[in-house]
């Protein structure tokens, strides 16, 4: 069984919030062993100002990156919306330990102002329950009934 949790923030975030989300991705126990723009991503031993420059790569209105830590049993993908027209990016973790996935996503709201952190299981498409396991005072109406919905 997988879990899934979301970690929603703001769209187009700045450069100190992604280097903040760096920072809390090389100052957890995540060992990053994949990290790129394609899935699946190629295999990584880099630096977090190594990390961090990919994670800003990319001139679309969404930046993908995707990443695995192998040893930890997860992957973790941002989705970086770049447009303010959107309402979020997001942060999206899996993995087999819902207690794991559910404190890495929580981990990250150290560092940044997230709107919400949700948790559920993987493959229930539209019959998913979601667990909220944080909201902030900041988070938009429209982003909880969407979640709700």
């Amino acid at each position: 069984m997988e879990y899934l949790t979301f970690n929603y923030f703001s769209a187009a975030p700045s450069n100190l919030e992604l280097s903040l989300i760096a920072k809390a991705v090389y100052e957890s126990d995540l060992n990053i062993s994949h990290l790129g723009k394609n899935d699946p991503p190629k295999k990584w031993g880099g630096s977090q100002l190594e990390f961090l420059e990919v994670l800003k790569k990319g001139d679309d209105s969404i930046n993908y990156t995707f990443s695995r830590a192998n040893e930890n049993g997860v992957e973790i993908d941002f989705t970086i919306n770049n447009d303010p027209v959107w309402e979020s990016s997001t942060i999206a973790i899996t993995g087999a330990n819902k207690v794991y996935v559910e404190s890495l996503c929580l981990h990250f709201s150290k560092y940044i102002e997230s709107f919400i952190c949700i948790s559920g299981l993987m493959g229930l498409n539209s019959n998913q329950k979601w667990d909220i396991l944080s909201k902030g005072n900041n988070c938009p109406a429209s982003l909880i009934e969407k979640i709700n919905a």
